[in-house]
């Protein structure tokens, strides 16, 4: 395991029978389920003390404090629980073991302060880390979202160590209800709660649901391509593959070298899969650049006489919108002039005004060669107005309805 990094493992004790529980829903675990959830958290915590993390140990043993507060009235009856409260209590000593025997309030105000000054912030974590209601219904969301939330658990825990510098120990929370409502009503043990185990929850979904579904989805859409010849379908599910690939590298990031967790050889399978798409990613581009090769300017269906000037105001109008493409060649697509009446909403510093407007259209394939060097035909529509005096404005650009690369050899033919 790398150092440094706390393990998922313990958290992992979870998921069976953790996997719904929030501190909202606390009152409806049973008590066998809050033994368990203390217990792990206990072990936790105190892998975590072991390692000097005196911080991280805090943290742990706050977002169990609900849990630990219901279960320790039957201590004396069950020696299992009075195991774990010992326990727990152990582990609450060294994670402060500095702390005055009673409770000070001005501790409980000055870690309320401490929160509330980073609120946003805080409560954002654990909205984000909220696995009850916070991870995505999109197949592809909910996969980028656990596999985010498992890149940014370090981050976020050292956040969380932060706040818990100067939080006061968990029984001096307890101590007074009226104290404790405080801190439910800032949502301060939800911030705990999901921060500190919302990662372990996000490996498991990881391991069960994220690796398997997202290889499948890989090895679906590459087969898929296999059958296609357009090269435009190709490169989308390329997109989509690529994507995929991103999700399991963050993942496999995130849990390589992880105590307990076996992955295989997700490293060579994503390695494989990408091997995949760029032989696919070829040939989409072969495809590309034979269509390309085929590729010429539609033939100009003009029949309203002299084109000369059309021509030119079309040519003003697209540079005027496009200054820095170099024109090659214009045709119009359009036997005549297209006149109708258009009515449209302009904005002005009063309000929206409804103007309407005797217009008429010409449509145009323009070829230009743009700044990157590349050459395209693009399919456009220009517009004039009929003014008050009955002559037309100026031509001006009016919108795109597609474009394609061309070769320069084939402009001309």
């Amino acid at each position: 395991m790398r150092a440094g990094k706390t393990s998922l493992l313990t958290g992992f004790v979870l998921w069976a029978g953790f996997l719904t529980c929030s501190p909202v829903q606390a009152q409806n675990l049973t008590p066998q389920q809050k033994m368990q959830y203390s217990s792990a958290a206990v072990n936790a915590a105190k892998e975590e003390l072991d390692k000097g993390k005196q911080n991280r140990g805090r943290l742990i043993l706050l977002s169990v404090i609900q849990a630990v507060r219901d279960i320790a009235p039957a201590a004396r009856q069950v020696p299992q629980v009075k195991t774990i409260v010992e326990g727990y209590m152990a582990q609450r000593n060294r994670a402060w073991p500095s702390a005055p025997a009673q409770p000070s309030l001005q501790a409980l105000a000055a870690f309320i302060k401490k929160f509330d000054a980073d609120a946003a912030n805080l409560l954002g974590l654990a909205k984000f880390y909220d696995y009850d209601l916070g991870l995505p219904s999109g197949k592809r969301a909910y996969w980028r979202h656990i596999s985010q939330m498992l890149a940014r658990r370090e981050a976020a825990w050292k956040t969380a160590d932060a706040l818990c510098a100067s939080a006061p120990p968990p029984d001096h929370l307890l101590a007074n209800p009226a104290h404790f409502q405080k801190l439910w009503v800032k949502n301060i043990p939800k911030f705990l709660f999901y921060v500190t185990f919302g990662p372990a929850i996000a490996g498991q979904h990881a391991l069960q649901r994220v690796i398997p579904e997202v290889k499948t989805d890989c090895r679906s859409r590459l087969e898929k391509c296999r059958a296609l010849k357009d090269y435009r379908t190709i490169w989308v599910e390329l997109r989509s593959v690529n994507e995929n690939l991103e999700i399991l590298g963050t993942v496999e990031t995130a849990l390589r070298g992880e105590k307990g967790i076996d992955l295989g050889d997700l490293s060579g399978e994503i390695s494989s899969i990408r091997k995949e798409m760029d032989a696919e990613r070829k040939r989409a581009n072969e495809l590309w650049d034979k269509d390309v090769d085929s590729n010429r300017v539609p033939s100009g269906k003009w029949s309203g006489g002299d084109s000369a000037v059309v021509l030119k105001q079309v040519r003003d109008a697209y540079s005027a919108k496009f200054p820095n493409e170099e024109i090659k060649r214009i045709t119009l697509q359009i036997e005549g002039w297209e006149e109708r009446w258009e009515t449209w909403w302009e904005t002005w510093w009063e309000g929206n005004t409804l103007v309407s407007q005797y217009c008429s259209y010409i449509k145009a394939a323009v070829v230009v060669k743009q700044k990157s060097g590349d050459y395209r035909v693009f399919i456009e529509w220009f517009r004039r107005g009929k003014l008050a005096g009955g002559a037309w404005s100026t031509l001006r650009y009016y919108r795109n309805l597609g474009s394609y690369q061309i070769r320069p050899g084939n402009i001309d033919e």
